[in-house]
């Protein structure tokens, strides 16, 4: 009876040290149907169907940007990579418009299975 006991005092704690953290913290916020969690420390900014996230130490010089960009609709792989390659790089880095890409019509090391 005193090990039940022992047993139990220690894990409800855990438990809820283990939870609270994820609520609290951990923020989600929503892109479309993307959901993810702003990193703490950066500048935030908003465009259509992107969020961007920035910080720069002014001391090194050092900077890091990461960019959550929103789900688009999609259909045919290669149609869609040319559209997202011109809007995403061409519009903005202007390189090549036509990169020579690569296909895969084997997914013999993807074995899950999708659900909606």
């Amino acid at each position: 009876m005193k090990r039940y006991r022992t047993t139990l005092e220690l894990l409800v704690p855990l438990t809820i040290c283990l939870l609270v953290p994820q609520t609290a913290l951990g923020q989600a916020e929503r892109l479309g149907i993307v959901q993810y969690t702003p990193p703490t420390g950066f500048n935030k900014t908003s465009k259509d169907n992107v969020v961007a996230f920035s910080t720069l130490n002014q001391a090194t010089g050092r900077f890091c940007i990461i960019t959550v960009y929103g789900a688009t609709a999609g259909g045919n792989p290669k149609n869609d990579f040319d559209s997202e390659w011109n809007n995403l790089v061409v519009k903005t880095l202007q390189p090549g418009a036509n990169p020579q890409t690569e296909t895969e019509t084997s997914l013999d090391s993807f074995d899950m299975e999708f659900r909606a």
